[in-house]
């Protein structure tokens, strides 16, 4: 499925053990607890406003239709320009394609209607995108990777909660890869054309 995101919508997520201070942007993949925290990087003069959101979207495209699913809310702070994600318990099974393989997309939003548990069908529009973490994922695994026959590249993840990279392929669609990037940045520009979406679907 390709998840249009002219205007976007909003994401969160989690795995192991808590953030150390020598490892201030992700905690290693594992089950929950899970965190991950970043930089905000300003491509425009932006005001975020009080109301604006951080979320997770779960895209699952294991059935029919394709749906999307909020699950996890985070935090920014305009003090230091930081974010912060965290998740104290795995996705449920509906987030996750065939309940065992779960793809979540972090935006930041304006949109109040984007609520926890909230399940969305078709094409996904937000008038109040402000952001997102662009051609990275939460990627979670239940039970064994490689059981995972449908995506072939989540047997390099382990079970739980990771963090991923796109990549993107000259045919067919793209995938994804472990990442155990440190420096973490959620990207702040209203213009969709900014940002990379593995299209994974």
């Amino acid at each position: 499925m390709q998840i249009r995101i002219a205007l976007l919508v909003c994401l969160a997520l989690f795995a192991v053990s808590a953030c150390s201070d020598d490892d201030p942007a992700t905690t290693d993949p594992g089950t929950a607890p899970f965190s991950i925290n970043g930089t905000l990087k300003f491509n425009k003069d932006i005001s975020i406003p009080d109301d604006a959101r951080l979320i997770v979207l779960w895209i699952v495209s294991a059935g029919n239709p394709d749906y999307a699913y909020v699950f996890g809310e985070g935090s920014i702070s305009s003090a230091d320009n930081s974010f912060q994600l965290s998740f104290d318990e795995a996705p449920p099974a509906i987030a996750l394609n065939d309940g065992r393989l779960g793809v979540g997309m972090v935006f930041l939003t304006t949109d109040q209607g984007l609520h926890q548990d909230l399940l969305l069908e078709g094409d996904l529009l937000s008038d109040g995108f402000l952001g997102a973490i662009s051609g990275k994922a939460l990627i979670y695994v239940s039970g064994s990777p490689d059981s995972i026959e449908f995506r072939e590249w989540a047997g390099d993840f382990e079970s739980g909660f990771n963090l991923g990279k796109g990549v993107e392929q000259q045919s067919g669609f793209d995938t994804f890869a472990p990442d155990d990037d440190n420096n973490l940045e959620l990207l702040i520009d209203d213009d969709a054309s900014a940002f990379w979406f593995p299209n994974w679907t």
